[in-house]
């Protein structure tokens, strides 16, 4: 679904490249749908308003729609993973004696 209305977002920019309105909300949409936590219940939302995009294409509405949907919403925001380090490595050896 985001890579759909990612498409449709680039093909009105290049229509009407003043626009950018909809490329703002768009970015802001797309950052928060990757962070948010799903639930069952969210899933299922998000699910609903795909088959709605696909059955009656409308790109413009379903951006609208996830606004809404995501309007309140908490964030998790991860923190990126630093590159391993081989020189940081320790060998840890532990006797165990019985």
């Amino acid at each position: 679904m985001l890579k759909f209305i990612g498409v449709k977002v680039d093909d009105h920019m290049t229509e009407y490249p003043g626009d950018s309105k909809v490329e703002d909300g768009w970015e802001k949409i797309k950052q928060t749908l990757q962070n948010i936590p799903y639930t069952k219940k969210r899933l299922s939302s998000v699910r609903r308003i795909w088959g709605k995009l696909r059955r009656d294409k409308q790109w413009k509405e379903a951006i609208t729609v996830l606004d809404e949907f995501i309007s309140g919403k908490h964030e998790i925001i991860s923190k990126e993973i630093a590159p391993f380090d081989k020189k940081k490595l320790k060998l840890i050896v532990v006797d165990l004696v019985s």
